[in-house]
């Protein structure tokens, strides 16, 4: 299966089964995950003139995709369940931070989903409150003196308070503790 245009084809990563005070918690009651390993992509979005723009996600990334965007697709086989998204409802590309260690085995993961370390803090820093980070999850802000100054205090307060941590380069670190600091 190819996806067509700008949509790309992805498979969620399964968590654990999740357990309450021994209670099994039924598949009809989890959260639908939000990472996602990129497995098919489109050639691209195309303009008015034809010109054909390639997509920035590639097959093998870990994409963070929103709760009720894409289309599920159930095959016949469970095992392979995918869904199918459009480019634009892609929130952030990831990498788990033991990726060069994961061997190429079954497609869905025994255990659960490895910490995800993030390219780039998204403007709106409320995802980080809605948990789509796991916590402990590491973020690097590539460059902080770009963020809206309330966006980066609300940033700031979350790495305090041990939600996620916070690498920036060396070059912004005296801009960030210096935004810290207000």
């Amino acid at each position: 299966m190819r996806p067509l245009r700008d949509r790309i084809l992805v498979k969620p990563l399964e968590q654990q089964e999740q357990r309450i005070g021994g209670i099994i918690i039924p598949d009809t009651a989890k959260e639908k995950p939000q990472t996602a390993k990129v497995v098919a992509v489109g050639k691209g979005r195309v303009n008015d003139k034809g010109d054909v723009f390639p997509l920035d996600v590639q097959v093998g990334d870990y994409v963070l995709v929103g709760k009720y965007a894409g289309t599920e697709i159930k095959p016949a086989l469970p095992r392979f369940r995918s869904a199918c998204y459009a480019t634009g409802s892609i929130m952030d590309t990831t990498t788990p931070l033991n990726a060069d260690s994961q061997p190429d085995g079954p497609e869905f993961p025994s255990e659960p989903a490895p910490p995800i370390e993030s390219r780039f803090l998204f403007v709106d820093v409320a995802a980080l409150r809605a948990k789509q980070l796991r916590r402990g999850a590491r973020v690097r802000i590539e460059d902080v003196e770009h963020l809206p100054k309330k966006a980066e205090r609300m940033a700031m307060e979350e790495v305090k308070r041990g939600l996620v941590y916070y690498d920036v380069p060396e070059k912004s670190r005296a801009s960030a503790a210096a935004g810290a600091g207000e």
